[in-house]
């Protein structure tokens, strides 16, 4: 197991640490105090060792309505309405969904679209 990190104070008082993740990417955050970002880090280093023991799994991939669209449109090349799929996606879809993640798009968030 690699030595353990600990909160290092930025010129702007805030407190950054770091960690690698279960599958060794080092992984950054900031905090507003020493006593959060100390928490922060062991809860980190916990998860990591957890998931990379198997007691619990890793969490899903991010994934985008980028992501979502770009395979969608990977299985639907073949069909015959799949450039004007595609146009609509990019001028309609892409403008307002492109970015956010899956999880973040509500009910709320596609009726404000509708409207």
């Amino acid at each position: 197991m690699a030595a353990i990190s600990r909160p290092i104070q930025m010129p702007s008082g805030r407190w950054r640490i770091r960690w690698l993740d279960a599958v060794g990417e080092r992984k950054s955050a900031t905090f507003a105090t020493h006593n959060e970002a100390k928490a922060a880090l062991a809860r980190h280093h916990v998860q990591a060792e957890a998931i990379r023991t198997g007691a619990i799994e890793a969490p899903p991939a991010r994934r985008t309505f980028d992501d979502l669209c770009a395979a969608w449109l990977l299985h639907q090349g073949e069909k015959r309405s799949a450039k004007d799929m595609e146009s609509r996606i990019r001028v309609h879809l892409k403008p307002v969904f492109g970015g956010m993640a899956l999880a973040q798009i509500t009910g709320d968030a596609i009726e404000a679209f509708s409207h």
